[in-house]
């Protein structure tokens, strides 16, 4: 095996996304944290190393972002150490690697690709290592899509951002390399090509998060960002459309079903890129079915009073959407009704519970070797620990941004989510939603520790009590 670093304690936080207007900042624990990393430094752990497991930084989050910006880049992280909500961070950070036997470990996330360049990079060093050859030295990057691998108290641990099983995020880390490799060389360098993810947020979500807050902690790989943002704001259509196919035609569909908008069957081109992306995502390619079949089917549902919104998500539906678009109109359906039967499925009350399986676990426990132990990941911003199919343990460990849940309460009927839906629409703030609790904070960090020859795993809530760091259970909901 492959020497590993070795620590006796490492805690793994992820998805910071500091960045963006002073507004529409996502990040908003700036002195929590600081406070946290000033624990962790001050802490009896022996050799101890802090892994910020991906989006440390979010450049798509800056007025002026782009897909990826080689000119750019050092200027808006200048900006985003020297803003006043994240600079307590960034000091916080230069004092823990000053500080002996205390490491420091960087991985890449999905928002923050340029610190994969050299200037980057560099700048980044000697902001956090303020200059000091023994500071930087204690600086570890993991900037080319392996992850961070290491040793504590003879476990093996591999942090994954998590994006590498994300077919909306996934980076194309060799396309990343040669446009480093000619930028460097001073040769003409390749256009990057943007993933659905960030096609997303630049083309759509940051052009309307200005007026609906909401949409800021949108995860945008997830189906609910693409229902939603179709109903509130229609005029997105074709961007949408253009997006989703980037990952995968069925999300789109799905989007479009939902939102009663599907009105043509796809081209046999769109048909050939529907299935190489369905074998990629490992889904089964697209069948047509007969249509007189399925409309004689759909108008025997209907005729036996069949909520039409309620056939959108039977085997059926999911080929009549617009079947049911036109049913829904004669019932004089509102845009919330709509909404609320787009999204009712995708907010179960399990979603933050830190033991549920889910298709970023079981993909993120495939590709870990199963000779780690434990295996961190981040970017899905749901905490998680779970058993890993080869033995040891597999944790999210979340973010420390906004979260948004609807509750089952709130998504019992269109009557009980009309309340949401009109907040969610009207929102412009985040500190608006988090009154009414839509939005909410959950910092977590994943500690991994060696005590008397043990390894201690755990995941915990970081708090504030009394004036004091503490670390919480975050128990069955994280």
């Amino acid at each position: 095996m492959i020497p590993l670093a070795s620590f006796d304690q490492i805690s793994v936080i992820s998805d910071l996304h500091l960045g963006g207007p002073p507004n529409r900042q996502i990040f908003r624990q700036g002195q929590l944290l600081a406070d946290f990393i000033d624990y962790l430094r001050s802490e009896e752990s022996g050799n101890s190393a802090l892994v910020i497991n991906g989006d440390m930084v979010d450049f798509l989050a800056h007025d002026e972002a782009r897909y990826f910006d080689p000119e750019g880049a050092v200027e808006k992280l200048d900006s985003i150490i020297a803003d006043d909500a994240f600079s307590p961070v960034w000091r916080s950070l230069t004092e823990f690697v000053k500080s002996p036997k205390r490491w420091l470990a960087i991985t890449l996330g999905n928002h923050d690709l340029e610190l994969a360049l050299p200037w980057v990079r560099d700048r980044l060093l000697h902001v956090l290592s303020g200059g000091d050859p023994a500071a930087r030295a204690r600086i570890l990057l993991s900037f080319d899509g392996a992850g961070f691998a290491c040793t504590v108290g003879g476990s093996r641990v591999l942090c994954l951002h998590g994006n590498e099983v994300d077919a909306w995020n996934v980076t194309d880390y060799e396309a990343l390399r040669r446009i480093v490799c000619d930028l460097v060389q001073g040769r003409y360098a390749a256009e990057w090509t943007p993933n659905a993810g960030s096609k997303l947020v630049i083309d759509v979500m940051n052009k309307i998060k200005s007026r609906h807050a909401f949409v800021d902690l949108l995860k945008p790989e997830k189906e609910a960002a693409v229902r939603i943002l179709v109903v509130l704001r229609p005029e997105y259509i074709p961007a949408l459309r253009q997006i989703a196919a980037i990952a995968s035609r069925r999300v789109w569909d799905g989007a479009r079903r939902a939102m009663n908008l599907l009105s043509e069957a796809p081209t046999p081109e769109e048909r050939a890129e529907e299935d190489a992306l369905a074998r990629i995502v490992g889904r089964a390619p697209y069948v047509e079915r007969d249509v007189d079949a399925l409309m004689n089917d759909a108008e025997t549902q209907f005729k036996s009073d069949r909520d039409p919104l309620e056939m959108v998500y039977d085997r059926q539906g999911e080929q009549l959407g617009w079947w049911s678009a036109l049913a829904s109109a004669a019932r004089g359906r509102e845009d919330y009704e709509i909404a609320w039967a787009a999204i009712k499925e995708l907010a179960s009350d399990e979603t933050f519970e830190i033991r549920r399986t889910d298709e970023d676990f079981d993909r993120i426990d495939k590709l870990a070797g199963s000779n780690f132990n434990i295996v961190v990941a981040g970017h899905t911003h749901l905490a998680r620990a779970i058993g890993r199919a080869s033995g040891g343990m597999y944790y999210n460990c979340g973010t420390w941004a906004s979260l948004m849940r609807l509750r089952p309460e709130q998504l019992a009927s269109p009557e009980t989510f009309k309340p949401v839906y009109d907040i969610l629409k009207a929102a412009q703030t985040i500190d608006e939603l988090e009154k009414v609790k839509v939005a909410f904070r959950r910092p977590t960090v994943v500690t991994i520790r060696a005590v008397n020859g043990k390894v201690e795993p755990s995941i915990n809530t970081v708090t504030r009590k009394d004036g004091k760091i503490t670390l919480g259970d975050p128990g069955g909901e994280a």
